[in-house]
């Protein structure tokens, strides 16, 4: 794409990006005001569900979908890299074969900790379930 085409790409995302913000600023409540959405939707929920307080119902239950997001920035944020950091054709012809050996104590630490790992998950799956 030439300078240009990339440019007049910036120009049309970052005014609909500007729209947005202008718009989500003029919609919002006053600050102090008695108007409180997220309070009128979230404190509801969280007495539905059955958990020691508000506090943990809105951090285990309702934050769910932001942690969901927060790993999937996390997910394209390493294909990203490896993405960018894989080696260039004429790279990989210079390159001798990989044995595919581990180290030993990375194999040991690996046994090792397997039995614990299936452990805490049968119990997550268990309690939470």
């Amino acid at each position: 794409m030439s300078e240009r085409g990339r440019i007049a790409v910036y120009l049309v995302a970052a005014s609909a990006l500007a729209a947005l913000l202008v718009l989500a600023f003029l919609r919002m409540p006053a600050f102090g005001s008695d108007v409180h959405l997220y309070r009128d939707l979230a404190v509801p929920a969280a007495v539905k569900h059955v958990t020691a307080n508000v506090v943990s119902a809105v951090n285990f239950d309702q934050r769910a979908l932001d942690t969901l997001g927060e790993e999937t920035i996390l997910l394209g944020s390493v294909v990203g890299a490896a993405a960018l950091l894989r080696p260039a054709q004429r790279e990989s012809e210079r390159r001798s074969p990989r044995t595919g050996r581990t180290l030993e104590a990375t194999g040991l630490m690996g046994y090792v900790l397997l039995p614990v790992t299936l452990i805490g998950a049968s119990t997550w799956w268990r309690t939470d379930r």
